[in-house]
Order: C-alpha cells, then sequence, then structure tokens
C-alpha cells in the first residue's frame, strides 16, 4: 500500500485563458501555465476583469464545472501518481504544473507542496481514478 491520501472535490473556479502573443496579464489569483499560450487561473471569478486584461488579445472561458480536483497528500504522493502512468514525480517542484496520463486518463498535475499536489481532470474520470488509487492506498 501506498502511504498517502486523496480527497476528489469539484474544481474551483477555473478559468482558462488564451492570449494570442503569449503573454499573460497580471490578474488576481493563482494562474498556471498548461500550454505555451494558455493558462489556467483559480478563484479569479470577475470576468470583467479578465476580459478588460486581456482586451482583444485573447480569449477566456470557464472550465472549473467540468473539471475535478484530486487534493494527494503524504509522504509518498509522487509514488502515487506513478500507479498505472509514468511520470518522473522527482523533476516536479512546487508551483510547477505537468500534463500527463494516468490510467488512460489526460491529468494535468499541479505541486502544492513537498508532500502535496492536486490533479485536475474530466469529471467524467473520476470514478476511474477514485478506484484505482483507492486500491493503491487501501490495497485490495
Amino acid at each position: 500500500m501506498i502511504d498517502a491520501s486523496f480527497r476528489l472535490a469539484p474544481a474551483r473556479e477555473v478559468v482558462a485563458v488564451d492570449t494570442w502573443d503569449g503573454d499573460l496579464p497580471l490578474l488576481p489569483g493563482r494562474a498556471i501555465q498548461v500550454e505555451p499560450r494558455r493558462w489556467w487561473l483559480f478563484d479569479s471569478v470577475d470576468p470583467d476583469a479578465i476580459r478588460d486584461a486581456i482586451a482583444g488579445r485573447g480569449a477566456a472561458a470557464a472550465i472549473g464545472g467540468g473539471l475535478v480536483c484530486a487534493t494527494i497528500t503524504g509522504p509518498a504522493w509522487r509514488d502515487l501518481l506513478s500507479v498505472s502512468g509514468f511520470l518522473d514525480t522527482e523533476m516536479l517542484r512546487e508551483d510547477e504544473a505537468v500534463g500527463t496520463v494516468i490510467h488512460h486518463v489526460p491529468v494535468r498535475v499541479l505541486v502544492t507542496g513537498d508532500r502535496a499536489c492536486e490533479v485536475y481532470f474530466a469529471a467524467s474520470y473520476a470514478g476511474t481514478l477514485d478506484e484505482l488509487w483507492q486500491r493503491a492506498t487501501k490495497g485490495g
């Protein structure tokens, strides 16, 4: 069994922002770059501020409703991410994000600390990853 725990919850407010020039203007909340010209903004729920900030240089769309966030904690959280997938988790540092596939599910992993990460994926895959991680952490 892997010494880690996880909790699944609907993703908070997440807004995808694409900019044509590749530069993200200063916006409130936390932002992670998920593609060369795409960022996900967390806890930035003011659509007017986002629209004004990108003003003709890109587009924004709320995507949180379709995502689940798995918060994984514990000394072996990196091992849990390697179950049924291949990801060099030792290279990941705090505030870094990476896209990968776990158990045939496309995910985004955001490292939030030495002993924790958040994993974002489509809500339709929640059962698949919940079952996989339950078996890995509790046996069975």
